[in-house]
């Protein structure tokens, strides 16, 4: 989540490879493994090139000069899900403040 170590993901982009890498967003960046510093990449690149594709992420009130919406935000695993149940475990999803950003993760799913 931090942007000094990795910067151009967004809040909900940060939240989402988070998600599917593993990794807690309080977790210190210098106690990643190398394998799971290889696999957040490998799941960065997959992330953002499944949002391309699908024309990004459209939440609440954006507005499209060409009235196509992203329809990434269907692939939302944990960004603005809290309270409700994580997809894969059934866990509630929690929700903190971090550097004024909210961050959505599973504590079961992820550690």
């Amino acid at each position: 989540m931090n942007q000094s170590i990795i910067s151009g993901l967004g809040n909900i982009y940060s939240n989402e490879c988070l998600f599917h890498a593993g990794i807690l967003p309080t977790r210190i960046s210098n106690t990643l493994s190398f394998y799971e510093v290889k696999k957040l990449v490998f799941i960065i690149k997959l992330v953002l090139k499944s949002s391309i594709k699908l024309g990004g992420t459209t939440i609440k009130n954006f507005i499209c000069t060409n009235r196509i919406f992203g329809l990434f935000h269907r692939n939302l695993y944990v960004y603005n899900r809290k309270n409700k149940k994580c997809y894969l475990c059934n866990n509630l999803i929690i929700s903190i403040i971090q550097n004024k950003r909210k961050s959505f993760f599973c504590d079961f799913c992820q550690y």
